[in-house]
């Protein structure tokens, strides 16, 4: 347990093995054993293991006290694969045998709003902090589902205690950032990257279906009506891919497809979709400025910009990785159309976070970047971007051409 505390988990887990060649049978060992299984991502084994745990507990003769840290464990393995009905009967039960357990109630919340039950979620995370008021995760879960509701002073609320609890949470500071009027250049890579690990196994269907998104599909026919290049030939690079969708506008167009995103779980879903030549985890800039330079006929980058404020960086790197007649298409949503609405006064910028945690821009600022890095082709049109709560979210599209 020293070891596995410290992350050592190959010498944890080999010591657990020869605790069980001499008890094969001991729960405690195969309980921990399980926790490993889940840390290192193997959620199935996981199971087994905590069962089996859990089971010898109820034969033992006498039987032995059930463990509710096994069973929060447990759900937390259901919960990795998606099988919410099984993680929250197991978090109930951790609950039933330790009522005062604030990680169970913190645990139950995020499984009942993947569920999509909100407001029981909410409910959850404040018999959490009931519990232990200085519970961070909850503290956080709390504010972010608060500010779904749009009840955003209560939200704020939250994240300050984050921030009070822990002073260098950048997440929790960006989120405080978007509801009280702040002007961050961009959102913090971990905030980018958990916000579509999380999103990953719908992330298409409520994309698509929900939110009405064709940003890909439009973007792709803009660059085809403005490119010089045979549209065969393409040579292309796809910002913040996510799941593939541009790929999948853009893939008969192109002879190469490069995709970088900061998500493991949507590089997945793009990496099963066949598309790729090469997927690339890191944060963009950073990969960009790995490779060499003239080697892209197109740079695409479908409503990634809404989480970067401050784009001047990365449309300057463009400019040395396009061959000449290349473009960059990309779309934003619009700081025209999307006034910011939690600040006590509207500030109209290059570039605006909104209380939704993403960033409008406007088109002067992108007619300004164009001009300042040479580009001759300028392309900048109004779009419909997607559905937000009933109401569309207007943005631009921008076709810039060397």
């Amino acid at each position: 347990m020293a070891h596995h505390r410290a992350g050592r988990l190959p010498e944890a887990k080999a010591i657990y093995r020869k605790v069980l060649t001499c008890d094969p049978r001991n729960p405690d060992a195969l309980h921990l054993l399980g926790v490993i299984a889940h840390q290192v991502g193997n959620h199935q084994q996981a199971i087994e293991y905590i069962s089996l745990a859990i089971d010898y507990c109820n034969q033992a003769v006498p039987r032995q006290p059930s463990n509710p840290f096994a069973y929060n464990n447990l759900g937390e393995a259901y919960r990795a694969l998606g099988r919410t009905q099984e993680a929250v009967a197991c978090y109930e039960k951790a609950l039933l045998l330790k009522p005062d357990y604030a990680e169970a109630y913190y645990h139950l919340g995020q499984t009942l709003e993947d569920q999509g039950k909100s407001e029981a979620a909410i409910v959850c995370y404040r018999k959490a902090l009931s519990v232990n008021p200085d519970l961070v995760l909850a503290h956080y879960n709390l504010g972010t589902a608060l500010r779904v509701q749009d009840k955003l002073d209560e939200a704020a609320a939250c994240f300050q205690q984050v921030i009070r609890l822990e002073p260098d949470n950048d997440m929790a500071q960006y989120l405080l950032s978007c509801l009280t009027g702040q002007n961050p250049e961009r959102a913090p890579s971990k905030y980018v990257a958990n916000l579509f690990d999380n999103h990953a196994p719908k992330f298409d269907e409520h994309l698509l279906q929900k939110l009405q998104y064709k940003v890909p599909e439009d973007l792709v026919n803009l660059a085809r009506q403005c490119s010089n290049i045979p549209q065969e030939k393409w040579d292309v690079l796809d910002l913040g891919c996510g799941t593939g969708l541009v790929g999948l506008a853009i893939a008969p167009y192109a002879r190469q497809l490069v995709g970088v995103d900061l998500s493991a779980n949507m590089l997945a879903k793009a990496r099963d979709r066949n598309l790729y030549h090469r997927l690339e985890q890191q944060d963009l800039l950073s990969m960009m400025k790995l490779e060499m330079a003239s080697s892209y006929d197109v740079i695409v980058a479908a409503d990634v910009f809404i989480y970067v404020g401050n784009i001047e960086d990365i449309i300057h790197a463009t400019t040395r990785l396009l061959r000449p007649k290349g473009l960059v298409a990309f779309s934003v949503e619009a700081l025209e159309k999307v006034p910011f609405e939690g600040a006590r006064q509207k500030i109209w910028n290059d570039y605006q976070l909104n209380h939704t945690g993403r960033y409008a821009h406007s088109s002067s600022y992108l007619h300004r970047l164009a001009s300042e890095n040479g580009f001759r082709t300028i392309n900048i049109s109004p779009t419909q971007v997607r559905f937000e709560k009933g109401n569309p979210v207007h943005g631009w599209l921008a076709i810039l051409g060397i």
